[in-house]
């Protein structure tokens, strides 16, 4: 007979997986924001019946100030690395390429102020550093607790990469109908993602809540939208 605490992990991983495939596959992107918040509640209201408390899923409201400077001094280094690639050359179509580079100043604004921050990064960091790294650090090691988390944050990013490299103008030039090179940008984002899933983890842990890791899983996903403004201002400003 499987363990409680197995099955619990087990159940709560099958559903992840689950709501990664019809989140990508059959829900319309309008839909995105609305059912992430749900599905957000649903996870938390299912660590409480597991028998986590906020403390553990690191929701409690008395940890919401920590690791709040450590976040601060993260974002700061992302966004300031993002805008020197954005000004190299050869680096600067990658972003131009993005379908955000066209995009209006309404449009940029509410994906970085509301889509980004909470319909991606917040529903991302409830799921895995909030319910399922609580879950798990209840009864693995924080080794095997960082690990599990972190792989399947890694694969949970599968289809968003094939959506961003089928439409992204550069990266889908650049791979053209090669199958191996599209698998191959998966992969190195499969890799990507899990290393930041388990550094991510570790600030969880460090701070006691979320707030941390979601400041900069926030700041590392808007960065890119401020790298298409400086190499969009950056090309203009060479042409004239």
């Amino acid at each position: 007979m499987i363990p409680e605490s197995l099955a619990q992990e087990i159940s709560l991983i099958a559903l992840i997986v689950l709501y990664s495939t019809v989140l990508a596959k059959l829900v319309p992107e309008k839909f995105h924001i609305a059912l992430n918040a749900l599905i957000a509640i649903i996870a938390i209201l299912l660590g409480f019946g597991f028998g986590l408390s906020a403390e553990q899923m690191g929701i409690a409201l008395n940890t919401i100030t920590s690791g709040i400077f450590i976040a601060i001094i993260a974002t700061l280094l992302i966004c300031s690395i993002t805008v020197f690639l954005a000004l190299i050359p050869p680096l600067r179509r990658f972003f131009i390429g993005d379908n955000l580079s066209k995009a209006s100043g309404k449009l940029i604004a509410f994906e970085t102020a509301i889509r980004i921050p909470f319909s991606t990064a917040l529903i991302e960091e409830i799921l895995f550093r909030g319910v399922l790294l609580g879950l798990l650090l209840a009864h693995n090691s924080q080794v095997t607790a960082l690990i599990i988390s972190s792989v399947l944050f890694g694969l949970w990013h599968i289809f968003p990469t094939i959506k961003t490299l089928e439409q992204n103008k550069t990266t889908k030039k650049i791979i053209g109908s090669s199958k191996t090179k599209a698998s191959a940008g998966v992969l190195a984002t499969i890799i990507t993602t899990t290393i930041a899933g388990f550094i991510f983890g570790i600030l969880r842990i460090f701070a006691g809540s979320i707030i941390a890791p979601w400041l900069v899983h926030w700041s590392i996903n808007a960065s890119g939208v401020l790298g298409i403004y400086v190499a969009k201002k950056t090309t203009h400003f060479s042409k004239t």
